[in-house]
């Protein structure tokens, strides 16, 4: 299973390279934060609450996504290293493809929910969240081991 995944991580890889779909202008790091709760919306957790180090390493639009656990109860993310490209670098946007699968982080220069990560690309999802609630575009299914119900934010401010 392991190596089907290498492979299919391969070919994607092979595929954006060709099709010119990366920032290759783009090199750096960015050290930011995941957090995720059980119970689909920001604040809250009715069993399960994690918070994590999400650190980017990007070479010519290509790069690394290490998600390391901070604090919470228990660690359920499967897998902890991401192939990651950049397909937008904007003041507005950072679009990454995270092991195959595209997040839109919008660039939040206030942040009216935690009043902590003003300056800072964020997507956020929680399947009981309104549309409009919602930041970028993120699921749980980019961190194996998140379940469908739990909400998800990825927080990195720019790349340095």
């Amino acid at each position: 299973m392991k190596k089907i995944v290498k492979i299919l991580i391969s070919l994607i890889f092979i595929i954006i390279l060709l099709s010119g779909c990366i920032e290759k202008d783009i090199t750096g790091s960015s050290y930011g934060s995941l957090y995720s709760n059980d119970c689909g919306v920001p604040i809250g957790g009715f069993e399960w609450v994690g918070d994590y180090y999400a650190n980017l390493t990007i070479d010519s639009g290509i790069g690394k996504l290490i998600i390391q656990f901070k604090t919470g109860l228990g660690d359920p993310i499967e897998k902890h290293e991401y192939t990651t490209f950049i397909k937008k670098y904007t003041s507005e946007e950072m679009i990454l493809i995270i092991d195959g699968i595209e997040v839109i982080l919008e660039w939040i220069e206030n942040d009216n929910v935690w009043n902590e990560w003003h300056n800072h690309y964020i997507g956020s999802y929680g399947i009981y969240m309104n549309n409009n609630e919602t930041i970028g575009k993120i699921k749980t299914d980019v961190f194996p081991g998140l379940k469908d119900n739990f909400y998800v934010e990825l927080r990195l401010p720019k790349i340095q």
